[in-house]
C-alpha cells in the first residue's frame, strides 16, 4: 500500500481493494474528512483509466493558464510545431539595446516570471517534452529580454497546440529503461553543458530532466560523464 500526501490531499493506492476501504474508513474515523472517491484530479494533475492504461495530463490546468495569459500570447489559434526555435540560443544572445517606449512598456508589463512558473509546474508533472525550452528560458527570469519574452510567447503557443498533450502508462509488464544525453558547451554565453535524462516505466516516463551543468566541461566526454 502506498500513501502519498500534500497537506490535507491524500492518495491511498493498493492491489486490494478491501485494505483501501480499511485505511480510508480509519482516516474517516479519526479525521474530519471527506472520501472523494476513485482519483481523478490531484494538485492540478487528471487522472483518467481506460482498458489496460491509467493516463495522467494537466489540460485543465493549461487551458486556465492560456485563459488568464491570452492578451500576451498573439492570435487566440497561433500555435507552433515545437518548443523553442532551432535558432533560439542564437536569439536569446541578443541584448537589448535603445528600446522604443512601447518595447519598454510591453517588456515591463510582460508576465516573464508567471509564465515560467506555470510551465515549470507543466514540465515537473506531465510534460517532458518543454523540459528543455523552459530550462533554457527560465535563465532569463531575473531580467527577461524582447528576445526571450518572444521566445517565451511561441513555448505558450506550442502549448496551447498540444494542451491535450499526456503520460499513458501501459503493458502487461513492468519494464524500466532510461536514457540520458548531453550536449557540450551549449550555453553560448557560460559555455556550460545541458544534461538531460528520461526513465520509463509501464511505456510512459516517470523521471526527467534538463538541466545546465555547474562545471565547464573541457571536452564533450567530461560533459557526458
Amino acid at each position: 500500500m502506498l500513501l502519498t500526501i500534500y497537506v490535507d490531499d491524500i492518495i491511498i493506492s493498493c492491489a486490494n481493494l478491501d485494505y483501501v476501504k480499511e485505511v480510508k474508513a480509519k482516516f474517516c474515523d479519526r479525521f474530519d474528512m471527506t472520501d472523494m472517491g476513485e482519483l481523478e484530479h490531484f494538485l492540478n494533475v487528471r487522472v483518467t483509466r481506460e482498458k489496460g492504461a491509467l493516463r495522467i495530463d494537466q489540460s485543465v490546468y493549461a487551458h486556465k493558464v492560456l485563459d488568464k495569459f491570452e492578451s500576451f500570447l498573439g492570435p487566440p489559434k497561433k500555435t507552433r510545431k515545437h518548443p523553442l526555435r532551432y535558432e533560439a540560443p542564437d536569439i536569446l544572445n541578443i541584448q537589448d539595446e535603445n528600446l522604443s517606449e512601447e518595447d519598454q512598456l510591453y517588456l515591463d508589463n510582460f508576465p516573464y516570471r508567471s509564465l515560467i512558473g506555470a510551465t515549470l509546474y507543466l514540465s515537473m508533472n506531465t510534460r517532458p517534452d518543454i523540459s528543455y525550452a523552459v530550462g533554457v528560458l527560465a535563465r532569463y527570469a531575473s531580467k527577461p529580454t524582447m528576445a526571450a519574452c518572444d521566445q517565451l510567447v511561441h513555448l505558450m503557443q506550442y502549448i496551447r497546440g498540444t494542451v491535450d498533450k499526456g503520460i499513458t502508462f501501459s503493458g502487461s509488464t513492468a519494464d524500466m529503461h532510461a536514457f540520458t544525453d548531453a550536449d557540450w558547451a551549449g550555453d553560448l554565453l557560460t559555455r556550460r553543458s545541458t544534461t538531460g535524462y528520461v526513465v520509463f516505466f509501464c511505456s510512459g516516463p516517470i523521471a526527467w530532466q534538463s538541466k545546465l551543468q555547474t562545471t565547464v566541461a573541457t571536452s564533450s566526454m567530461q560533459a557526458e560523464y
